[in-house]
Protein backbone atom coordinates (compact mmCIF):
# COMPACT_ATOMS: atom_id res chain seq x y z
CA UNK A 1 0.00 0.00 0.00
CA UNK A 2 1.38 3.38 -0.97
CA UNK A 3 1.29 5.84 1.88
CA UNK A 4 0.01 9.29 0.81
CA UNK A 5 2.56 12.03 1.49
CA UNK A 6 2.25 15.82 1.44
CA UNK A 7 5.50 17.78 1.34
CA UNK A 8 5.79 21.47 2.21
CA UNK A 9 9.03 23.39 1.71
CA UNK A 10 9.95 26.68 3.40
CA UNK A 11 13.13 28.61 2.63
CA UNK A 12 15.82 27.62 0.18
CA UNK A 13 16.21 23.86 0.05
CA UNK A 14 19.10 22.65 -2.10
CA UNK A 15 18.39 20.01 -4.77
CA UNK A 16 14.63 19.94 -4.18
CA UNK A 17 13.78 17.01 -6.47
CA UNK A 18 16.39 14.70 -4.97
CA UNK A 19 15.31 15.70 -1.48
CA UNK A 20 11.65 14.99 -2.27
CA UNK A 21 12.58 11.59 -3.69
CA UNK A 22 14.52 10.72 -0.52
CA UNK A 23 11.63 11.89 1.68
CA UNK A 24 9.10 9.76 -0.23
CA UNK A 25 11.37 6.72 -0.18
CA UNK A 26 12.05 6.94 3.56
CA UNK A 27 8.44 7.68 4.52
CA UNK A 28 7.25 4.62 2.57
CA UNK A 29 9.23 2.42 4.98
CA UNK A 30 6.68 3.36 7.66
CA UNK A 31 3.97 1.42 5.82
CA UNK A 32 5.23 -1.74 7.57
CA UNK A 33 4.22 -0.30 10.93
CA UNK A 34 0.62 0.53 10.07
CA UNK A 35 -2.21 -1.97 9.51
CA UNK A 36 -2.65 -3.09 5.91
CA UNK A 37 -6.34 -2.23 5.88
CA UNK A 38 -5.79 1.34 7.10
CA UNK A 39 -6.80 3.70 4.30
CA UNK A 40 -6.73 6.82 6.48
CA UNK A 41 -2.96 6.98 6.95
CA UNK A 42 -1.37 10.27 5.86
CA UNK A 43 2.10 11.74 6.28
CA UNK A 44 2.64 15.50 6.10
CA UNK A 45 6.30 16.50 5.92
CA UNK A 46 7.55 20.07 6.33
CA UNK A 47 11.10 20.92 5.30
CA UNK A 48 12.37 24.30 6.48
CA UNK A 49 15.71 26.02 5.95
CA UNK A 50 16.50 27.87 9.18
CA UNK A 51 17.64 31.50 9.02
CA UNK A 52 19.39 31.49 12.35
CA UNK A 53 23.11 32.15 12.80
CA UNK A 54 23.89 28.45 12.84
CA UNK A 55 21.70 27.69 9.85
CA UNK A 56 20.62 24.13 9.36
CA UNK A 57 17.28 22.57 8.60
CA UNK A 58 14.13 21.64 10.45
CA UNK A 59 12.04 18.64 9.48
CA UNK A 60 8.57 18.21 10.95
CA UNK A 61 6.47 15.11 10.30
CA UNK A 62 2.78 14.95 11.14
CA UNK A 63 1.55 11.39 10.74
CA UNK A 64 -2.03 10.27 11.23
CA UNK A 65 -3.33 6.72 11.21
CA UNK A 66 -6.61 5.28 12.48
CA UNK A 67 -7.56 8.51 14.21
CA UNK A 68 -4.25 8.82 16.06
CA UNK A 69 -1.94 11.75 15.43
CA UNK A 70 1.84 11.63 15.77
CA UNK A 71 4.10 14.67 15.49
CA UNK A 72 7.89 14.67 15.44
CA UNK A 73 10.42 17.41 14.76
CA UNK A 74 14.19 17.49 14.30
CA UNK A 75 16.69 20.30 13.71
CA UNK A 76 20.02 19.28 12.22
CA UNK A 77 22.77 20.72 9.95
CA UNK A 78 21.57 18.89 6.80
CA UNK A 79 18.15 17.91 5.50
CA UNK A 80 18.92 14.21 5.35
CA UNK A 81 20.26 14.03 8.89
CA UNK A 82 17.21 15.92 10.16
CA UNK A 83 14.91 13.60 8.20
CA UNK A 84 16.61 10.49 9.60
CA UNK A 85 16.35 11.80 13.17
CA UNK A 86 12.66 12.66 12.79
CA UNK A 87 11.88 9.30 11.18
CA UNK A 88 13.63 7.41 13.97
CA UNK A 89 11.51 9.22 16.56
CA UNK A 90 8.35 8.48 14.57
CA UNK A 91 9.28 4.81 14.16
CA UNK A 92 9.83 4.57 17.91
CA UNK A 93 6.35 5.98 18.59
CA UNK A 94 4.65 3.71 16.02
CA UNK A 95 6.44 0.62 17.36
CA UNK A 96 5.41 1.52 20.91
CA UNK A 97 1.74 1.74 19.90
CA UNK A 98 1.92 -1.49 17.88
CA UNK A 99 3.57 -3.49 20.68
CA UNK A 100 1.12 -2.05 23.20
CA UNK A 101 -1.78 -3.43 21.12
CA UNK A 102 -0.22 -6.86 20.66
CA UNK A 103 0.71 -7.12 24.34
CA UNK A 104 -2.84 -6.25 25.33
CA UNK A 105 -4.25 -8.93 23.00
CA UNK A 106 -1.78 -11.54 24.26
CA UNK A 107 -2.56 -10.78 27.90
CA UNK A 108 -6.31 -10.98 27.26
CA UNK A 109 -5.88 -14.33 25.52
CA UNK A 110 -3.68 -15.59 28.35
CA UNK A 111 -6.27 -14.59 30.95
CA UNK A 112 -9.07 -16.27 28.98
CA UNK A 113 -7.04 -19.45 28.65
CA UNK A 114 -6.21 -19.49 32.36
CA UNK A 115 -9.86 -18.95 33.32
CA UNK A 116 -10.85 -21.96 31.20
CA UNK A 117 -8.26 -24.11 32.95
CA UNK A 118 -9.83 -23.41 36.27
Amino acid sequence: MALPIKIKKTGTIEDVRATEAVVKEKIQTLSKLIPKLDTTALAEVELEALKEKRGGYRVEINFSSQGKMFRVEAKRPTVRIALDAALEDLRRELRRVKTKKTDFARNAARKAKNSLRG
